[in-house]
């Protein structure tokens, strides 16, 4: 295991998702001889009221991919990784703006790579995308805990917050053949105002999201068992 997996898996909260979890996955040793990978992430900062603001410069697709690439070349080091070779915008609007953030979004995606996938043939088409999860908050002095959804990466409460899902579906079928998501939190280096990111504290929350996304993928892909 190296560092930054352990590093990821003390910082955050892997959970399985659906029916196909890391347990069910098929033996990629045996069978991930190509791998597609896809990162729909954009450049976004997400907010609680579900408003997405641009993050300038943010790059955070491109550190994803570079880092899914290395962590399955050292989990299957005779694989060949390619990345998807496909426009990001139309695929994030499918993605994020079909009956909205869940997994609507997710199947109508895999009904469109159906073209790119007949015509790049791969073992495996890798996607890590923004999900939903929930949120138990304990200090609002209620009797009971509260609950409170949260989506993709943002500020919850002045809390850094990171909700992340890697979906591996079938190169041919685009069946999903593994699924893990995890959440990691409290990762930023400075203090927000309630009010949320400034303009001037753009730039070290995008430090602080690229830094984050380089520890927690890693894990995050391995776990998905590739």
């Amino acid at each position: 295991m190296t560092w930054r997996i352990a590093a990821a898996l003390a910082l955050g909260l892997l959970l399985s998702t659906g029916a196909a979890c890391a347990e069910d996955a098929p033996d990629f040793h045996a069978t991930a001889h190509s791998v597609a990978i896809l990162s729909l992430l954009g450049d976004t900062q997400d907010t609680y009221s579900g408003v997405q603001l641009p993050i300038p410069d943010g790059g955070f697709d491109d550190l994803a991919e570079r880092a899914m690439r290395d962590q399955i070349l050292a989990d299957l080091p005779d694989a060949s990784v390619v990345r998807l070779d496909s426009p990001r915008e139309p695929l994030l609007d499918l993605l994020y703006k079909t009956v909205g953030n869940g997994d609507a979004g997710m199947m109508a995606l895999r009904e469109n790579l159906q073209g790119w996938a007949a015509a790049h043939p791969a073992d495996y088409i890798v996607i890590l995308r923004k999900t939903f999860g929930m949120i138990e908050d304990r200090g609002l002095g209620y009797s009971m805990n509260a609950h409170w959804g949260f989506f993709g990466i943002g500020l919850f409460r002045q809390t850094p917050m990171a909700f992340l899902n890697i979906t591996v579906c079938d190169g041919r079928t685009l069946e999903i053949v593994a699924s893990q998501s995890l959440r990691d939190e409290k990762w930023g280096s400075i203090s927000y105002a309630r009010t949320g990111v400034t303009a001037a504290q753009m730039p070290v929350f995008a430090a602080d999201v690229r830094a984050m996304l380089a520890s927690v993928v890693p894990a995050l892909t391995h776990k998905t068992g590739l």
